[in-house]
């Protein structure tokens, strides 16, 4: 942590900060400091690969984008030029403490907003927990981010308010006997999943692949299903029709641990209460559900989580229930409900919908169904759509039909870092939490858990006020103008905001309206904390101190420098040990009993707590209730019926809504727009960055519009022929690229692209223009799904036009 000694030739162990999967690796440096090259650390014991942009690193470290000082703007937001004008790190910090105390003090905290890049796929993974601790005492509740396009759907909707995890448990890849991937190519942008997934199927386990394009793990698969984009949920209902038409569900496990018994009331079409039954007021949450081949009915106390009776719970037929009022009502099982939403999706039925052939369908089920533990993992294919909550959902429930979770093979919990909680929640309070931008109009979505705000509802709150003004921005990366739908509406909320500071690598269309634009080390540049491994489950408890490889060039400094230097200058000093990152790290680390100290001369870490993998987890003990320990949902059970959504008004089981703008949802546009547009990331890429650097660009050198033969012929289109791609809200240009592994009548773009690449030849675009390249003016967010918020960029109608 301290003065770095540079010394001859020497090989640097550490880990990759390009994105939150961690590659661990070796970076050599020269007598000079200068980077040789970036290679993967097999020594490392989750170590063994890395992907094309981690090796590209050293091309990143002095690359003539780079932001390298404290800049202040002196031209009005409206020009093209900034005008920007070098400052020194004390005026360009207390000129943004200033401003966000002057705010702060005259319309209140929440007129101030933070932003953050993706967790993802950016350096901020280990900078996050201290940006929120900032956030927290600052005292506003707005965090901007990308939860919404990048994993609510997957992580809250499906595991979070289904098997009451924080988000969807990795696979155990090693012990699964079949693996499912869904709407997602890990070869592109998680190498070690993938190179995991291979190794299973060489060693016999079976692979279904759900995805558009036959890309990556898709030409291994035993079964791919080609669905059109945005229609996932139709094909997870159908699966679930299989699997509990031909029985292929775990019964035991869905009786035990599940609330499929929980009698559901055909009048209201909520769960059946031990107090409608009885009249007695209850303070904790009393379900109901009847005896197989009985009349009688058990009350379920989920406070203890047991039944009033040792019985066999029925999971079909109706009830006719006597309430304490003296009505009658019909009652059914939350089963009897979810397979009679289910049956609507026949083989054939579900064929027509996704484009999928039924016989694979089919085979699809037959598939999860004879082959045990199975493990899931999905991700962006599953959240950028008008209807992603209920389709993964769906997809999580259909899951939980198979009885795998927590258990060897399946997607299980892994553990925990033992470490301080440092994101100070409880410093913000609830009334500020309730006041969050976007929590009145998605109030268990994404303002709620994780507490994001989404771009489109900043910037309305810019523009018009709505539901109270922002006048100041603080953004760490993210270059939200590429990131969000409608780049227009964007940039004219940035032009019209009071106040903007940007921390960033490189400067960006979005850094461009900044008004003071600071230098971020990149990860080779400063040292870095990890606490937890994403993957493989066994790493999830895993610390490590990663040495700064070379010292930062010009003026740069690492985000969580910015943030602790920030806090001190905004009153927060106590809250931040002084401005001491050092002690810091040592409060976090407490609990785990490991010092920094021992952390530094342990190159590859270490797992704190060190202790066997642990299965099933939800049957183990508690020994304050004497019951099992259940599941963390309110009913301590596995919601198939999700009592979050039924509270609000929502479906509480998984339903199929098309698409917002699909052939089938706006026949009045198909006419015009007769192709569906979907969007893929470039593997060589992460996200809108890298494309400057010659040895990725030279590998997709432009932006693509991907195109099946069929579909090419029809309209006139030539393999690397630029043409127009125009949606109902925007046109822009790409290259055709004709390819026999995308569903006809689909049409896949990439985002991002604004970066030129001098090296070869190859411009920039206008992230402004019809003439560019910028994805995301082709999607606004007028519609979007309305529990998580996301936009359709990976559904809408387009067409296609030969230049």
């Amino acid at each position: 942590m301290g003065t770095m000694r540079v010394d001859a030739s020497r090989a640097v162990k550490g880990y990759c900060g390009f994105c939150a999967v961690h590659c661990p690796v070796v970076t050599t440096v020269d007598t000079g400091a200068r980077l040789l090259s970036v290679e993967p650390d097999r020594s490392h014991p989750h170590g063994g690969a890395i992907c094309a942009k981690g090796r590209a690193a050293p091309e990143f470290h002095d690359h003539r984008d780079r932001v390298n000082f404290p800049m202040r703007r002196t031209r009005p937001k409206t020009s093209p030029d900034p005008g920007w004008e070098r400052c020194s790190w004390d005026e360009a910090l207390d000129l943004i403490a200033g401003k966000l105390l002057e705010v702060r003090a005259s319309s209140g905290a929440h007129a101030v907003a933070f932003n953050k890049g993706t967790t993802g796929g950016t350096a901020l993974t280990d900078t996050e927990r201290w940006l929120q601790r900032l956030i927290n005492h600052f005292g506003t509740p707005n965090i901007g981010g990308t939860t919404h396009l990048c994993q609510w759907p997957r992580d809250t909707a499906g595991a979070h308010y289904t098997f009451g995890t924080p988000a969807l448990p990795m696979p155990d890849v090693a012990r699964s006997a079949c693996i499912v991937v869904w709407g997602s190519n890990p070869n592109g942008n998680f190498l070690t999943l993938a190179t995991d997934i291979a190794a299973a199927k060489a060693r016999g386990a079976r692979l279904l692949v759900v995805d558009p394009r036959r890309v990556g793990l898709a030409n291994k698969a035993d079964v791919w299903l080609q669905v059109r984009p945005g229609t996932d949920g139709a094909l997870a209902l159908g699966l679930i029709n299989l699997l509990i038409r031909d029985g292929g569900y775990d019964s035991e496990f869905v009786r035990e641990w599940t609330n499929a018994p929980f009698l559901v009331r055909d009048d209201t079409g909520q769960l059946l209460t031990g107090t409608d039954l009885d009249g007695a007021p209850s303070t904790g949450r009393r379900h109901v559900a009847a005896v197989e081949g009985s009349t009688e009915l058990t009350v379920y106390d989920a406070e203890r989580g047991i039944y009033t009776m040792d019985a066999l719970l029925a999971l079909r037929g109706a009830r006719t229930v006597r309430l304490a009022d003296g009505r009658e009502v019909t009652c059914r099982p939350v089963f009897e409900r979810l397979a009679a939403i289910a049956a609507d999706y026949e083989p054939a039925t579900v064929a027509r919908i996704t484009g999928a052939a039924a016989d694979k369908v089919v085979a699809a089920a037959r598939l999860l169904a004879e082959n045990r533990p199975v493990s899931h993992y999905f991700h962006n294919g599953l959240v950028q759509h008008t209807n992603a909550t209920q389709a993964s959902r769906a997809i999580e429930i259909l899951y939980a039909l198979l009885g795998d979770f927590d258990c060897p093979g399946g997607n299980v919990p892994g553990p925990a870092p033992k470490v301080e909680d440092v994101s100070a929640r409880s410093a913000l309070g609830q009334a500020m939490e309730l006041r969050r931008l976007g929590r009145a109009e998605r109030p268990i979505g994404p303002p709620a858990t994780p507490g994001t705000v989404t771009a489109y509802d900043l910037y309305r709150a810019i523009l018009d006020g709505e539901p109270y003004p922002v006048r100041a921005l603080v953004s760490f990366g993210a270059n939200a103008l590429l990131a969000n739908g409608d780049t227009l509406q964007g940039r004219r909320a940035l032009e019209r905001l009071e106040f903007f500071a940007q921390i960033e690598l490189v400067e960006t269309p979005t850094s461009r309206f900044a008004d003071v634009l600071l230098p971020a080390a990149s990860w080779m540049e400063c040292s870095a904390l990890k606490v937890g491994n994403r993957y493989p489950i066994e790493a999830m408890a895993h610390i490590q101190l990663r040495e700064a490889v070379v010292p930062p060039l010009y003026e740069r400094r690492s985000d969580v420098a910015i943030i602790f230097d920030l806090a001190t200058r905004l009153g927060l000093g106590a809250e931040f040990w002084g401005g001491d990152l050092e002690a810091g790290y040592r409060h976090l680390l407490a609990p785990s009993g490991v010092s920094l100290e021992t952390l530094a001369a342990m190159p590859h870490g270490i797992s704190v707590p060190r202790a066997p993998l642990r299965y099933r987890k939800f049957a183990e003990l508690d020994e304050t209730r004497g019951t099992p320990r259940g599941f963390a949902t309110p009913t301590k059970k596995v919601e198939i019926f999700a009592l979050k959504f039924a509270e609000h008004g929502l479906p509480a089981l998984p339903v199929y809504v098309e698409p917002a703008l699909s052939p089938l949802s706006r026949p009045d546009l198909r006419e015009r727009f007769p192709l569906v547009l979907t969007n893929a990331k470039r593997p060589q890429y992460m996200h809108s960055q890298l494309r400057g650097l010659p040895s990725l660009r030279k590998t997709a050198p432009n932006p693509t519009a991907e195109i099946h033969p069929e579909t090419a012929a029809e309209y006139g289109i030539r393999g690397g022929q630029w043409v127009v791609v125009e949606t109902p809200s925007g046109r822009v240009r790409a290259q055709a690229q004709i390819s026999d592994a995308i569903l006809p009548g689909v049409v896949c773009c990439s985002h991002g692209w604004w970066e030129a690449c001098p090296e070869l030849g190859l411009p920039g675009f206008d992230p402004f223009s019809e003439a560019g390249a910028n994805q995301n003016l082709l999607v606004l967010n007028d519609v979007h799904d309305p529990v998580s918020g996301g936009t359709p960029h990976r559904s809408t109608l387009c067409r296609v036009q030969a230049l």
